[in-house]
């Protein structure tokens, strides 16, 4: 199952809206058509941690499962809707995963399940300066503040940098592109979240691979071999077919979906 109408079968609601958490304008969070089969790969867990939480959607995610405990790092305060998820049973801490990670138990989860960055253009962090389509750089629609721009009359980019409205926190992954740095730092956390991570358990990964300059860029591909690279065996990768941002400089070339790394812990 892999639609949004299958969460609604699977949870009993037809508004599966209503069951997610705020969004506080994050630009990136796992899309509703990932909700079902990543929640069938952590079904039977006991805890699962999310080093890349966001808004929270990965407690929606272990609610779906039947999973009893979830955790979720995340290092932007406004995205995090720490208030919502205060335990015990689902918690968002706010702070580094590099930080966080090591503050547990070596084994203290039986599930990992988390989204990455995807080292794409939503990592630029150039301030816009043209003016707002919808208002014509006014301000305003009708009577009313302009939604787009929130009343600044400028340009948005669906960015992180863009959608949180400051400079991103330090190794904050959204604002990295593909790189060195953004290997770097992801080869850290994988590393930090693998050893809470007990014998035995589920380390699963939603990523996507984007074009750059015309070429694909295997992202996906350089999670899996480094999950395998720190002592993870591979497990399958499952195909979803989600909705693409259409617009940008390869608006016309995007990649079909994303995909869903399964690996299990020794």
């Amino acid at each position: 199952m892999s639609t949004v109408d299958d969460v609604a079968q699977l949870s009993g609601l037809q508004q599966t809206s209503a069951t997610l958490p705020p969004a506080h304008d994050h630009p990136a969070m796992f899309s509703r058509e990932l909700l079902v089969p990543l929640a069938e790969t952590i079904r039977g867990r006991q805890s699962v941690v999310d080093p890349f939480a966001g808004t929270g959607r990965i407690h929606v995610i272990a609610d779906l499962a039947g999973v009893p405990q979830s955790t979720g790092i995340e290092l932007e305060p406004e995205w995090a809707n720490s208030a919502l998820f205060a335990g015990p049973d689902r918690i968002q801490i706010v702070g580094d995963s590099l930080e966080i990670l090591p503050t547990f138990e070596s084994g203290t989860f039986d599930a990992v399940l988390t989204s990455p960055a995807y080292a794409n253009r939503m990592a630029d962090a150039h301030e816009a300066k043209d003016a707002c389509k919808s208002c014509d750089g006014s301000g305003v629609d009708g009577a009313s503040e302009c939604k787009v721009c929130k009343g600044k009359g400028l340009s948005r980019r669906n960015t992180y940098r863009h959608r949180l409205g400051r400079p991103l926190s330090d190794n904050n992954a959204g604002g990295l592109q593909w790189g060195p740095d953004y290997r770097d730092l992801h080869r850290a956390i994988w590393l930090a979240t693998a050893d809470v991570l007990a014998p035995g358990g589920a380390f699963i990964v939603n990523c996507s691979n984007h074009i750059r300059q015309g070429q694909l860029i295997d992202v996906c591909g350089w999670h899996k071999d480094v999950l395998v690279e720190i002592g993870l065996v591979p497990v399958k990768v499952v195909a979803v077919e989600t909705r693409r941002q259409r617009h940008g400089a390869n608006g016309s070339v995007r990649v079909a979906g994303e995909q869903i790394i399964i690996c299990r812990k020794p």
